[in-house]
């Protein structure tokens, strides 16, 4: 479904594409936002949403998304946060954030996902470091007590 310039909303049916594995919604600049039902997807592994420009919000049942392992907003220029809810993807591995330029902070919740590796403008372990976005819209990395060799390397 990718380019879908015209499409503004998924309908709540979605909810019954339970079996649904990968879903990309990429350069759908329209979509404002996504319907509770997503979460009932509960094979969804990826979920392709960059580039959705208008996008402004997640919903918290996401955070239903056991099998969820990849989890793509870069360029989600309206998206201002995201929900705690993503601390229970046990599964996530990558979180693409780069280009969210209305995101300030990650939440903590996040930061226990073991192996998680967080893309924003640079890429670092969640696990081992928070990030913020200095006035300049720069990412500025701060480290919090377990340094690791991932976050050195960012």
């Amino acid at each position: 479904m990718s380019k879908c310039m015209g499409l503004t909303a998924l309908p709540p049916t979605i909810g019954h594409w339970t079996k649904l594995e990968d879903f990309v919604l990429a350069k759908c600049k329209n979509i404002q936002q996504l319907p509770d039902e997503l979460g009932d997807c509960t094979a969804l592994s990826l979920l392709d949403l960059r580039n959705c420009k208008k996008l402004e919000s997640l919903p918290i049942t996401l955070g239903n998304l056991e099998r969820l392992r990849t989890l793509d907003l870069s360029t989600c220029k309206s998206l201002a946060s995201l929900p705690a809810c993503l601390g229970n993807l046990r599964r996530l591995e990558s979180l693409n954030i780069s280009g969210c330029i209305k995101l300030s902070d990650y939440p903590e919740s996040i930061q226990h996902l073991k192996g998680i590796t967080v893309g924003w403008d640079a890429v670092f372990s969640s696990s081992s470091s928070s990030s913020k976005k200095n006035q300049s819209g720069d990412a500025e990395e701060t480290t919090t007590s377990a340094a690791t060799a991932s976050s050195d390397t960012a």
